[in-house]
């Protein structure tokens, strides 16, 4: 939870937190998803979709307590890390296994759970 650098163009919906030379940026207010569930005093979490564009590991790892405290799906559109320009899916995949989850990869999106049958 801080602020960020919020990156916008006239000419695409996707704004980003990446910086880019020949866009606008703004400053916007960042909240990771563990600190809006306890504001907002969200009991259960069920269901997560991600599209972060480029910053979905980041998302995550502002996740922890909402990921392990509730039995959920999750589908994540998950590329490139926008600052490093590295595959970012492994990294996800790794986050979401780590913490229990069930993960497939189908054509560039992760779908993960941790449902059991029990």
């Amino acid at each position: 939870t801080g602020y960020g650098r919020l990156t916008s163009t006239d000419a695409s919906p996707c704004h980003q937190l990446t910086e880019r030379r020949d866009k606008g940026t703004e400053e916007v207010r960042i909240e990771t998803m563990d600190d809006m569930v306890a504001r907002l005093e969200i009991d259960k979490v069920d269901f997560i979709k991600i599209d972060a564009e480029g910053s979905e590991l980041k998302v995550l790892q502002g996740a922890t307590n909402t990921l392990r405290n509730n039995r959920l799906h999750l589908a994540i559109a998950a590329y490139h890390d926008l600052d490093t320009g590295e595959p970012e899916l492994p990294q996800v995949c790794k986050l979401l296994e780590d913490a229990g989850f069930r993960v497939q990869v189908i054509k560039g999106y992760v779908y993960a759970d941790n449902w059991s049958v029990e």
